[in-house]
Parts: structure tokens; sequence; C-alpha cells
């Protein structure tokens, strides 16, 4: 009885500490991002690009609560141990969250030029790559959530690492 509480409390302490450690360099590489793209950007070019983040962050909003409900029940279906019903439940949000981020994408290409002209952005490929990076940060939160749930708090920080070590380079 005692070995598995130790077991189970270690086992959360270890998957937090992993989960922050990989979290302060994910930061760092974020950090490491926002100088490299001021330098390299500009002042002007450094105004557009904090504009698109922050579109993309407003966008991909309604993520935060689909990651929250991915992550409550790939929990319960990781606990039960119905690996199929998981599986189901990971393709069918993917299949709908993908359906629902063309439907954004496409509406994104109908009114570029407007959303264009409303920032003044230099270019229209701007909006284009919100429409994807917004498409792609949706889906990330399904598996993030899946991850999550199943408590595999190494992958789940590897995941974030990634994904700053992918805009850094």
């Amino acid at each position: 009885m005692i070995k598995k509480y130790l077991f189970k409390k270690y086992f959360l302490l270890n998957g937090i500490t992993v989960l922050f450690i990989l979290g302060v360099l994910s930061n760092a590489l974020n950090y490491l991002y926002r100088i490299l793209v001021a330098r390299t950007l500009g002042p002007e070019g450094f105004g557009e690009f904090t504009v698109l983040i922050s579109l993309v962050l407003i966008l991909t909003v309604p993520s935060a609560p689909l990651q929250i409900a991915v992550t409550k029940f790939s929990a319960v279906l990781g606990i039960e141990g119905s690996s199929k019903k998981l599986a189901w439940l990971f393709r069918y949000l993917n299949k709908a969250v993908f359906f629902l981020t063309c439907g954004l994408f496409f509406l994104i290409i109908i009114f570029g030029r407007s959303i264009q002209n409303y920032l003044n952005l230099s270019s229209i490929n701007y909006v284009y790559f919100l429409g994807l990076i917004t498409s792609a940060t949706m889906i990330l939160g399904i598996t993030r959530g899946v991850l999550q749930g199943l408590r595999r708090f190494f992958h789940l920080s590897l995941n974030a690492l990634v994904e700053s070590a992918l805009r850094v380079a």
C-alpha cells in the first residue's frame, strides 16, 4: 500500500519536474526566437509580426477548453484501459477540428484582403500564414490534451520544446 502511494507520488513529482525543466527550456527558446525575429525584421516588420501572433492567440482561444476536455476524457479512458475508445476519440476530434479549421482558413482566405488592409500588413501572405498557424495550433491542442490526460509529461514537454525549437530554426 505504502509502496504504491510512494510510486504514484514520485511518478507525479518526476513528471512535474520534467514538465517544469522542459517548459523553462521551451520558454527560453521562445525568448531567443523573439529576439532573432526582432533583429531580423526591424521595427516595422516586428510590429506586423506582433499583430499576427496576437491574432493567432485570439483565434486559438477555443483550443484551451478543448484541450482541458480532451485531458479529462483521455485520463478517464486511460485509467479504464480503453485504448480503443481513446484512439477513436483522438481520431474523431482531429477530424472535427480539422474540418472546423478548414472552414476558418477558408474564411481567412475570403476576407484576407480586408484583414490585410485593416491591419495595414505589407503582404497578403501574412494573412494566409495566420490561417495556417491557427489551424495547426488548434489541432495541436488535441494531441497535448491526450498526452496530459495520460500523464505523459515528458512527451508533452518535448512537444512544446520541439515546437519552440522549430520556431527558432
